[in-house]
């Protein structure tokens, strides 16, 4: 699969602000986020607000294993690699939320919580593959 055709599967990219702050809308479908891996290699050790986060189209589900192989190797090969799906960051952000809401005894509203907040519990969990746990010494109300 040359570049021109896998960039066919990749949709416009956000920042991870803006994919942190629009999964409070329903997305249409739930999709794969790719970074770039330029962004968290040498000194940045960690992805950042201002990184951008590309979407994965819905007609990748369309691809034969084979051309899905294909498509994996071009991601590969044009400096991308998986993040999280949205599915998986909504539920990140959910679960901080709740912990931060319980914490703060804040249980019938929203609590407040940073978009850097929000970041530091995706990465966390991008990189343990778990929910961060707030512990009440920590929690900023």
């Amino acid at each position: 699969m040359d570049a021109r055709t896998f960039q066919q599967f990749i949709g416009s990219a956000l920042t991870v602000r803006q994919w942190l702050l629009d999964l409070h809308s329903p997305l249409e479908s739930p999709c794969w986020l790719l970074m770039k891996d330029d962004d968290i290699a040498g000194d940045n050790t960690r992805l950042q607000l201002d990184h951008l986060l590309y979407p994965v189209t819905d007609e990748a589900d369309q691809l034969s294993d084979d051309e899905f192989d294909a498509f994996e190797t071009a991601m590969a090969e044009q400096g991308f690699g998986y993040f999280l799906d949205s599915n998986m960051l909504e539920d990140v952000i959910c679960n901080y939320r709740m912990q931060k809401a319980l914490l703060c005894g804040q249980q019938n509203s929203e609590p407040h919580c940073t978009e850097q907040e929000l970041l530091d519990a995706a990465w966390f969990y991008f990189k343990r593959d778990a929910f961060v746990v707030l512990e009440s010494a920590g929690a900023d109300c």
